[in-house]
């Protein structure tokens, strides 16, 4: 699998310049796969998290684009930047548009970049699956987190999310099994290794500028 691989791990630690990448000890946060039906969108927003690793499953007929402004804040400074994020909520500031296809793995750091998808279009759900890691380990949510991103846990996911191995939606397994061919590919390439310096290099696949 994917998340649990040794080398892609150690590729997404060099990237992101962190010694070593965990996954959450709460098993609802490791991996996430959200859908986006016509009209759904997600605002405009700044992540928690230093970055985030994002793979497009399915891509909507039209819609659904990627959009952020760069380094719009330095929250660690406590620059929050009001007046910035005013001027890109009322369309006085452009964002960039990052166009991405189905098994397009993405690396962006959210934390000071401002960033939404637009809204779906058409009748094909966009579908994104979101691979979280920590930097330590033995991380959880709180109960609080969880029932803000999560349904009770009572609620069996069949009743909210169809499964990605449904023999109806063939394009979903072409896009994983896409990424994993162009992941090897890429680990071979590299001997499996990827130093520290190589985070400056644009990073292969759409990832997003650092």
């Amino acid at each position: 699998m994917i998340y649990d691989s040794a080398d892609f791990r150690r590729f997404l630690a060099a990237v992101v310049g962190e010694d070593a990448l965990f996954e959450y000890a709460d098993p609802l946060s490791s991996i996430n796969v959200h859908f986006a039906d016509e009209g759904q969108e997600l605002g405009w927003h700044f992540d928690n998290s230093s970055f985030a690793v994002t793979l497009l499953l399915q891509a909507p007929h039209a819609g659904g684009q990627f959009q952020y402004v760069r380094d719009l804040r330095d929250s660690d400074a406590g620059d929050m930047n009001y007046q910035g994020v005013s001027d890109v909520l009322d369309g006085q500031m452009a964002p960039t548009d990052l166009d991405i296809a189905p098994g397009t793995l993405v690396l962006f750091r959210g934390r000071n970049s401002m960033h939404r998808v637009t809204p779906t279009i058409g009748p094909l759900t966009r579908i994104l699956v979101v691979l979280a890691y920590n930097n330590t380990p033995g991380i959880s949510l709180s109960e609080a987190a969880r029932m803000t991103f999560f349904r009770p846990l009572g609620m069996s996911p069949d009743d909210r999310y169809p499964s990605l191995m449904d023999p109806e939606m063939p394009d979903l397994r072409y896009a994983a099994s896409s990424f994993t061919i162009r992941l090897k590919a890429m680990l071979a390439a590299s001997d499996s290794a990827v130093t520290p310096a190589d985070a400056d290099a644009p990073a292969p696949t759409g990832a997003l500028p650092q």
